[in-house]
């Protein structure tokens, strides 16, 4: 899937804890997903953190049908810990 041009201001070495909060946002939202992969490979801080119930940005897209892509790029790319549990219920991805 292409990544389309898109202005963010971020780097490879954000440390925003801003970010991963929007991009948690997002995902459970109907953005497009060329715009989260984007922002994704921009973002230097876009799997390291996780929302006020401990849910990861991979916990919450895996729950989401349409956001395969970005699990996919998650694994793939940023090869983020599947076995992270949340604070919520303790569970997995």
């Amino acid at each position: 899937m292409p990544v389309v041009s898109f202005e963010i201001d971020c780097t490879s070495k954000c440390r925003s804890t801003t970010h991963y909060l929007d991009l948690i946002c997002v995902a459970s939202q109907s953005i497009s997903i060329p715009i989260i992969l984007n922002y994704l490979c921009r973002c230097g801080n876009c799997a390291k953190g996780h929302d006020k119930y401990g849910r990861t940005l991979l916990q919450v897209c895996s729950a989401l049908s349409d956001k395969w892509p970005i699990i996919d790029w998650l694994l793939k790319q940023k090869k983020v810990d599947i076995n992270i549990k949340n604070l919520e219920s303790g569970y997995t991805v």
